[in-house]
């Protein structure tokens, strides 16, 4: 929480956090803060809603952080597959001012407060409503009461659902040479998406895969392992894992300058 706190920087920021724990709205359902690591630009929130887990998650405990290895100055292209309310395509956008930001969000809610939160970065970062699935088609999706950040693909008939488009990793991948970084947390569907329809990997140079049960890390390592990656349980968060191609770092083509 400290951390968290300290990306707020002076003022009343963390006092509004606390306040914001413990109350479902504000006068217009959203409440703002600005953050160190942005450049001190604004971001928003839904009080009362697991928003501020994501808050937390992203600038306090830092679970999604890239990978050390990647440069400011040579990444040019990053995807975050189940960008949430745009938090890490935020901060990926701050880290890395030369990359372009392209960002896959499940439920149409979230991703219209992500367009929010990404506007400062302007035609750098792209947010597509849909599902990262292993192939093309549609999907039906729940999101589970109280949990915001958790929408997941379904096969439980008696769950009320809601229906979206998707897309396999090939299909939103395929106009892109060379990616140099990939955040995947995709609530189980990584499951299929690492197995099946993989040739998508070829061009992903880093990985960052959360693992949600029943899919554990010693599954995402046998299944990565075999695509050419290194792979390591990333230190942070006990259920994640890099994957790395240490030849395809930092040879992304440099951006044409305007």
């Amino acid at each position: 929480m400290g951390r968290l706190f300290h990306e707020f920087g002076p003022g009343m920021q963390p006092l509004r956090f606390l306040w914001s724990l413990a109350h479902g709205k504000s006068h217009d359902g959203t409440m703002l803060f600005r953050v160190r690591s942005l450049g001190h630009q604004p971001i928003s929130v839904r009080p009362g809603t697991s928003d501020l887990v994501v808050l937390y998650e992203t600038f306090g405990a830092s679970y999604d952080a890239p990978p050390s290895i990647l440069s400011k100055e040579k990444a040019t292209r990053i995807w975050d597959l189940g960008a949430n309310i745009g938090l890490t395509v935020a901060l990926y956008a701050a880290a890395f001012p030369l990359a372009r930001i392209s960002a896959v969000e499940l439920d149409a809610a979230n991703a219209e407060l992500a367009r929010t939160n990404t506007i400062t970065f302007g035609s750098r970062c792209e947010i597509i409503t849909g599902a990262v699935w292993f192939e093309d088609g549609e999907i039906e999706y729940v999101i589970d009461a109280g949990m915001e950040h958790g929408a997941h693909v379904t096969e439980a008939a008696n769950s009320p659902t809601r229906n979206s488009r998707a897309w396999s990793l090939n299909t939103l991948f395929k106009n892109d040479d060379l990616i140099d970084f990939v955040k995947m947390d995709i609530e189980g569907a990584e499951a299929l998406v690492l197995t099946r329809n993989t040739e998508w990997s070829t061009k992903v140079a880093c990985l960052k895969v959360e693992c949600h049960s029943p899919y554990t890390v010693a599954q995402a390592v046998a299944d990565l392992e075999p695509l050419g990656y290194e792979v390591e349980q990333e230190s942070r968060h006990w259920a994640s894992v890099f994957a790395i191609k240490p030849f395809l770092v930092g040879q992304s083509p440099t951006l044409p300058s305007h």
